[in-house]
């Protein structure tokens, strides 16, 4: 294994859900590390023990005897294709090795009669469910997507790619959940991730491994980074609050999808950009325990649409004169985005007024009066269109924003005309 990839796996590895079940009594530990030094070992074309170790693990975990076992067909396949004398005799030895997952089978018989008292106690073929499978990669509390979004990101990846070790895990995976779904004793653990979750990671990380063949190397350290980062931030967002982590989540998904293709397609990539404002509001409300006003998501979509408008203005001023510029700017001319910025600067203004006039505002702020700081919002607008299209300077909002001293003005009368209507 190269030095890259196993930085990689050392930092998925350290912020991975490992350390929840450090203290836990139950075998999810002892799972997770054979299934991931026999995978390991088997990523590095070192058969025997792969065998060895992923069977160990079957001890505890019967569901894991699948590793070994597809192991064995895919270690049969090569031998068919290629048989040699050596290769069979490699092959007997590894299938030996494998008859470890048959111990406990032979133990509980020997000493109950039966091949297994989970199987025989608590397990139900009744109560496999397309709920209860899907839970353990979608749910919300405990779901694999929560915490290991990164590993699920590159397993996606590599069977995209049609890579065939990485389309075996993902099956592997699913088929660990159909088996575990049969559980009578269906509780998550520790409350974190949920318990049969846990030991599919390594699985998940085996299939990882192969997509950084197609992945550049400058591209695989930025990806090491960027995972350690995200991972270490979903992980503390977590901490704080699982609907604060949801939406960190989303908004992730929501920038990979707008900087892999969306940001291509003309009014959709705004949109785009205006939905993540508002995720930010959202989750700032939840960790503050407060639950953003219709009004202020509204504006706040408004508002970004608007700025995001005028930032494609320019973009069109410039593709005229034969400068480069986005790719989508086909999908914009001047009068559509004239028309566009005077029509939300409109619903902007209009959206405003109705906040201040609602009862919601009166009541809160004790005030009949707060509709009177429209005079700055409207001079604000009238000022920011007349900087766009008669100076044609809307190529950066925050510049304008902090070096205008009109609308620097406009703003600190809005706040203190704020301020006196409240507290007076």
């Amino acid at each position: 294994m190269e030095d890259k990839n196993k930085i990689f796996l050392t930092l998925l590895l350290y912020f991975s859900p490992l350390w929840f079940y450090y203290k836990w009594t139950h075998p999810e530990v002892f799972t997770f590390t054979l299934l991931m030094i026999g995978l390991i070992d088997y990523y590095n074309k070192r058969v025997k023990s792969a065998v060895f170790f992923t069977a160990l693990a079957s001890v505890q975990n019967p569901a894991a005897a699948l590793v070994p076992f597809l192991i064995m067909i895919g270690e049969l396949i090569r031998l068919i294709k290629d048989f040699s004398k050596t290769k069979l005799y490699n092959f007997i030895v590894t299938g030996i090795i494998s008859l470890i997952v048959f111990i406990p089978f032979i133990f509980y018989y020997y000493y109950f009669g039966t091949f297994s008292l989970i199987g025989k106690y608590a397990t139900d073929l009744h109560t496999i469910s397309l709920a209860k499978i899907l839970s353990l990669f979608f749910d919300l509390n405990f779901g694999l997507i929560i915490y290991v979004p990164v590993i699920f990101g590159l397993i996606i990846y590599s069977v995209i790619k049609r890579n065939i070790y990485a389309i075996i895990s993902l099956i592997t995976v699913v088929l660990f959940a159909v088996i575990d779904s049969a559980q009578l004793n269906w509780n998550p653990g520790i409350m974190l991730i949920h318990r049969y979750s846990y030991w599919m990671i390594p699985v998940l990380l085996f299939g990882c491994l192969y997509s950084f063949k197609y992945i550049k190397d400058k591209t695989k350290i930025i990806l090491v980074v960027l995972s350690a980062i995200i991972i270490t931030s979903l992980f503390a967002a977590f901490i704080l609050n699982k609907l604060f982590a949801v939406c960190i989540l989303t908004y992730l998904l929501l920038n990979f999808l707008y900087s892999a293709r969306l940001k291509h397609i003309a009014i959709v990539d705004i949109i785009i950009i205006s939905c993540g404002f508002v995720i930010r509001v959202i989750a700032g409300g939840i960790l503050v325990n407060i639950i953003p006003s219709q009004y202020l998501i509204l504006l706040t979509f408004l508002i970004s649409i608007f700025i995001a408008l005028a930032k494609r203005y320019d973009d069109v001023l410039l593709d005229s004169k034969g400068l480069q510029t986005r790719k989508n700017i086909d999908g914009y001319n001047k009068e559509f985005i004239l028309a566009a910025i005077a029509i939300t600067a409109a619903i902007n203004i209009v959206t405003y007024i109705l906040y201040t006039l609602s009862d919601e505002i009166i009541s809160q702020f004790n005030s009949q009066y707060i509709y009177l700081t429209s005079i700055f919002v409207v001079t604000g607008f009238l000022r920011y269109l007349q900087l766009t299209f008669v100076e044609n300077d809307s190529c950066s909002p925050t510049n304008i924003l902090y070096k205008d001293k009109f609308i620097l003005t406009t703003l600190a009368l809005w706040f203190i005309s704020f301020v006196i209507i409240i507290y007076t």
